[in-house]
């Protein structure tokens, strides 16, 4: 009789809690909430900003490049207008 009033007094339900939130009854403490959240989307936040960091320096260094190879004219890909001109009479010649 005296061991089932300990175990009742003692036991998580018995005893009377003062915090905000519920105890667990399995022993571990409880998790603060801001930590949950960080724990649940930590990872994905963090891949989602490095993707859009890398893409914006991505583009800022292409853009560079690019404004760079204009001005200085020195781009072997660009298509004069002579070029272009000739290109179009020989077709029509034909």
């Amino acid at each position: 009789m005296f061991r089932a009033r300990l175990v009742k007094r003692l036991s998580p339900i018995g005893l009377r809690s003062f915090g905000v939130s519920k105890a667990r009854f399995n022993g571990q403490p409880a998790v603060n909430p801001h930590r949950a959240f960080y724990q649940n989307f930590g990872f994905p936040l963090v891949k989602v900003l490095s993707v859009t960091f890398g893409t914006y320096y991505g583009l800022m260094y292409l853009w560079e490049y690019l404004e760079t190879e204009s001005k200085t004219g020195n781009s072997s890909t660009e298509l004069t207008d002579n070029a272009v001109g000739s290109a179009s009479q020989a077709t029509n010649h034909k």
